[in-house]
């Protein structure tokens, strides 16, 4: 798929996925702890980009 969309793709976990697509700024000097609290088990990451 990405050779025809002529793009780089890389995968990423699901809860950072879901921060970077609210808006969350993931690359400010400030840890993030986004929470996926949807219908199945609740998902947490850290963000530290320090």
């Amino acid at each position: 798929m990405a050779e025809i969309a002529g793009c780089e793709v890389r995968l990423v976990e699901q809860s950072l996925a879901a921060a970077v697509g609210v808006g969350s700024d993931v690359l400010a000097a400030r840890p993030h702890l986004p929470l996926d609290v949807g219908g199945g088990p609740l998902a947490r990451t850290c963000i530290d980009c320090r």
